[in-house]
């Protein structure tokens, strides 16, 4: 063993004599460093470590037990021996007492003695440090323990228990050390008559108990401590809550019984096939779905339900699945009355004794969802039309981040063509101070938080753009992150007139700081504990306004509760951060829209404190949203001033005719009305009938207003009119196919009209009323060559051709109109 030891000893002779002991009694292996003074001593332990300390106590600079003790708090690791020339038994014991390993006196002590002393002291004190260790150990494992742990004696009065007792029992350590468990567990003077304590001493063997206590489960286990002659001295009794697993297995329960009331009550089709395809169960909600009962169908292969179109897709699905693929299919069924239903299907494999035996599976009606989604392309196309003619920029990027749209008004800011950008990232055409900002912002587009900040875009030339960029992402209905759409406005002159405002500011306010957003603390009854200058400035109030008021004070009323709930979500520790526009009221009376972004500061315990609230004012990118709305209805305005413009190019062209296609769309929209059609239906056709002799600016003038029936040369040139004002139209993209109408409303059914010959199945449905209601208007109208015939003539006209010239269901429509709802033209 290889020791160093420092000796604390002034006088050199007692020094040599220590040297020499050592070197006799432990050889070479010891190393002796002597100072004689205390203060170097003090100073040679705080910069090395010794293995021991030889100490006198009477030094020149401390006498006493307060040189132990001084050396004691500087190395409290290191052994210490007292070695003196005070032969004091008194002082020796309390020495000891104080921490000294030994009290040794001068003169007396042999070599051997002093170098036997030293290594037990060494030893005595490692041992008694790996003994403290081991105890530290083993009570932070017994804590460590999440089960309530304690130790009873035979008669169960607990001696030890681990913390989470404590937090069990809701008690002090006090109140359960020295108690009987049947007591602080039970409040009973005496233990429960299942007590496993008093079964085990009994059984001198392990013993548990599930017991119900107030409102939950426990599992208590009892094991006996034995002495050598077999009798129960103590036990170990552990404490579990099973309170979860209890729930669990009444939930099995109840989940068993509830189970074919569910399958048998859910709105999807539950099936199972066996591996031929054919049904082995289906759920009574077939009927409503396909109108045949379940028994109709058991035994029944699924293959003869499914539309043929979609049948060897069905069947290479159902191959799939037994083949280990699970993968869900749309197709279409055939119903019990024949009609198409739309479903879509997922199936998995049933294995029996290790082999496939069938397939289980769910079937849900989406005939609705398909509906929705056909109209839904047509609503896509209106608004592309919108986005199109918008004066906005508008760019859409997927989820990399690439540009996979751009609008009419983008490629105009930027200079780009569409193909150009398309594909590229957005980051190319953004100014490079602005794409770490424009990163950072992605995390919270992926949170499906929407951003409106203030952006440069780079021009194709090399210019620079300033925009308000108002970004949103869009998910599906996983919510799984699709891409983004950014709408972004040029602000360029009103930067430029921003910068000169802050130049002339800076010049006459230097001193003053100025922050760009207000930033305020708010205690969590709403009540501002601070507030930035900015804040004062966004709202008209100052500080110490500010600071006798809460938040609600100015808040519009309408927001008071949404910013209640985002404290509640705060606090509760459901959200780190709320996002949300909401307005303020300044102290003029006047409303502004802010982006108030919330966050919660908490104390080292985790405990609330107070919100910190950052406030972006945004009223200028809500004026921009309204002024975009505005503009949208200033399109629809424009398209329907087109459309009645081009309507009065016919009357101006044929007086004789003038009101003539105003009233026939008067005719042909209560038609479609009573037909029960859609308002966009309606208004195609409103906007059609408006404009269906266009092409009559085609036809030569002194033809128009020959009085007298026309010659066929002359009836050819009015005939030319359905495709003259096709041609007009064609080139012009509405919102409807009116240039279609507009060809086929001489169309009859039995073929028998201009200019194609269309048969029913072929002419448009919006076609057909226009062609009822130019009839009736014509007949009913006065012209050149025959007065007017009247309302009756024009009703019998129509009905002779119902279902040869005249689509029946229009007719039938027309003359509801006429006959039972007093129709009038106006």
């Amino acid at each position: 063993m290889s020791l160093r030891i420092l000796l604390i000893e002034d006088n050199p002779g007692d020094a040599r004599l220590v040297q020499t002991q050592l070197a006799e009694a432990l050889g070479p292996a010891v190393a002796l460093d002597v100072v004689a003074r205390l203060r170097d001593g003090l100073d040679r332990l705080r910069r090395d470590r010794f293995d021991a300390v030889l100490l006198d106590l009477e030094l020149p600079d401390s006498q006493g037990l307060q040189t132990l003790d001084r050396v004691l708090d500087q190395a409290p690791a290191a052994p210490v021996v007292v070695l003196t020339g005070l032969d004091d038994e008194r002082l020796g014991l309390e020495a000891v007492q104080r921490g000294a390993q030994e009290y040794l006196v001068k003169g007396p002590i042999s070599s051997r003695s002093l170098g036997r002393v030293i290594c037990y002291s060494v030893e005595r004190k490692k041992a008694a440090e790996a003994l403290g260790a081991s105890v530290r150990d083993w009570h932070a494992t017994f804590d460590a323990i999440a089960d309530p742990v304690w130790l009873a004696d035979a008669d169960g009065t607990i001696q030890r228990c681990n913390k989470a007792v404590v937090t069990f029992l809701g008690r002090p350590l006090s109140e359960i050390i020295g108690q009987r468990c049947c007591s602080v567990v039970h409040g009973l003077s005496e233990p429960i008559a299942e007590c496993p304590l008093v079964r085990m001493c009994g059984s001198r063997q392990r013993e548990t108990l599930e017991l119900q206590i107030g409102g939950r489960w426990l599992h208590i286990v009892c094991h006996p401590l034995l002495d050598e002659c077999g009798e129960v001295t103590r036990a170990v009794h552990v404490t579990t809550d099973i309170t979860e697993r209890k729930w669990a297995e009444e939930a099995l329960r109840a989940s068993e019984t509830r189970y074919r009331v569910l399958v048998e009550n859910v709105n999807d089709v539950i099936y199972a096939l066996d591996s031929q395809g054919r049904f082995t169960y289906v759920s009574p909600v077939v009927e409503a779905v396909t109108g045949y009962k379940p028994q109709e169908l058991v035994g029944r292969q699924i293959a003869r339900l499914v539309h043929p179109d979609d049948l060897p897709a069905v069947l290479s699905g159902l191959d799939e699945v037994l083949g280990g693929k699970s993968e869900p299919h749309e197709f279409r069924l055939l119903s019990k009355n024949g009609e198409v239903q739309f479903v879509r299907v997922f199936s998995r494999l049933i294995f029996e004794g290790g082999q496939p035996a069938g397939l289980t599976g769910v079937l849900t009606d989406i005939t609705q969802r398909k509906k929705a989604e056909e109209g839904l392309r047509s609503l896509e196309q209106r608004y592309r039309t919108i986005v199109e003619t918008a004066n906005e920029a508008i760019w859409m990027l997927d989820t990399d981040y690439r540009i996979s749209y751009v609008n009419p008004k983008m490629t105009e800011l930027l200079g780009y063509s569409p193909e150009e950008m398309v594909g590229e990232s957005n980051l190319l055409f953004i100014h490079p101070e602005m794409r770490k900002r424009i990163l950072e912002y992605r995390t919270e587009r992926l949170q499906g938080h929407t951003g409106t900040y203030e952006n440069r875009l780079l021009r194709k030339d090399g210019g620079v753009v300033a925009t308000l960029s108002s970004v949103s992402p869009f998910f599906d209905d996983a919510r799984r992150f699709l891409g983004v759409v950014a709408i972004h406005t040029d602000i360029t002159e009103r930067k430029r007139a921003e910068e000169a405002l802050r130049e002339s500011e800076e010049r006459f306010r230097a001193t003053f700081e100025q922050s760009a957003v207000g930033v305020t603390h708010v205690d969590l009854e709403g009540k501002w504990l601070r507030v930035n200058q900015t804040f004062c400035d966004l709202v008209g109030y100052t500080r110490e306004e500010l600071l006798h008021r809460s938040f609600t004070d100015i808040t519009h009323p309408d927001d008071i509760a949404r910013g209640r709930d985002d404290v509640k979500n705060l606090i509760a520790g459901q959200v780190r951060t709320t996002s949300k526009e909401k307005r303020y009221i300044r102290k003029d009376g006047s409303a502004i829209w802010v982006n108030l972004t919330s966050s919660l500061a908490r104390g080292p315990e985790g405990e609330p404190e107070y919100l910190i609230a950052v406030s972006e004012d945004i009223t200028e990118r809500k004026q921009a949203e309204e002024s975009l709305k505005r503009a949208v209805q200033r399109l629809e305005e424009t398209l329907d001033g087109t459309i009645r413009a081009l309507s009065s190019v016919v009357d101006m062209r044929d007086p004789y005719t003038a009101g003539h296609q105003r009233r026939v769309a008067e005719l042909a929209c209560a038609i479609a009305g009573q037909m029960g059609l859609s308002d966009e239906q309606i208004e195609g056709i409103r906007s059609a009938a408006l404009v269906h002799d266009i092409g009559k600016v085609a036809v030569p003038l002194e033809i128009l207003s020959i009085p007298r029936p026309l010659s066929s040369v002359e009836f050819d040139f009015i005939r030319s009119h359905a495709q003259a004002g096709y041609d007009i139209l064609k080139a012009i993209e509405f919102p409807w196919p009116l240039a279609q109408i507009v060809l086929q409303h001489h169309e009859r059914m039995d073929g028998s009209g201009y200019p194609s010959g269309l048969t029913a199945g072929n002419i448009l449905v919006e076609a057909r009323i226009l062609a009822v209601a130019d009839v009736v208007e014509a007949m009913i109208s006065h012209r050149p060559y025959r007065p007017a015939l009247g309302e009756l003539r024009a009703l019998e006209e129509v009905s002779k051709g119902a279902g040869v010239l005249y689509d029946a269901k229009v007719v039938a429509a027309c003359l509801t109109l006429f006959t039972e709802k007093g129709f009038q033209f106006e």
